[in-house]
């Protein structure tokens, strides 16, 4: 597993965990401070993913690069670096990433932060629940 799809699995749990730390703090959390952090963690993660992933693919084209100039002459094209020179090349992604990262991080942190809210409100309904009932 490559280092930037270690980076984006990280980026799928963070509003889980900035989500559990403010929540383990006991105090009363409210939604915005949470999802502002994640947000911007999921951001500086994406971009970060994006430049390790251009980093790990060029470094996998220039490996085939036989005299080290940089460039490939007819004699370097093999069926492997043209499969290599399309992946660098056909990675838009990675290009994009700046501008669609931060609305995607925000999309994604207000999805799971509010499912983690409905679950706290469920737990702390069920609670109540259960504390009037027995008396």
């Amino acid at each position: 597993m490559r280092f930037s799809q270690v980076l984006a699995i990280i980026w799928l749990l963070t509003p889980i965990i900035v989500g559990t730390a403010f929540f383990l703090r006991k105090s009363r959390w409210t939604f915005l401070k949470p999802f502002l952090i994640s947000a911007f963690i999921g951001y500086t993660l994406i971009v970060g993913s994006a430049r390790i992933a251009d980093v790990e693919l060029k470094s996998r084209l220039y490996e085939l690069d036989t005299n080290g100039d940089g460039t490939f002459t007819n004699e370097e094209i093999t069926p492997e670096v043209e499969r290599r020179l399309m992946d660098v090349a056909s990675d838009t992604g990675r290009t994009f990433a700046p501008f669609t990262g931060l609305p995607m991080s925000a999309v994604w942190s207000a999805i799971v932060l509010g499912f983690f809210a409905l679950c706290i409100k469920v737990v702390n309904s069920i609670k109540q629940k259960c504390r009037t009932g027995k008396d």
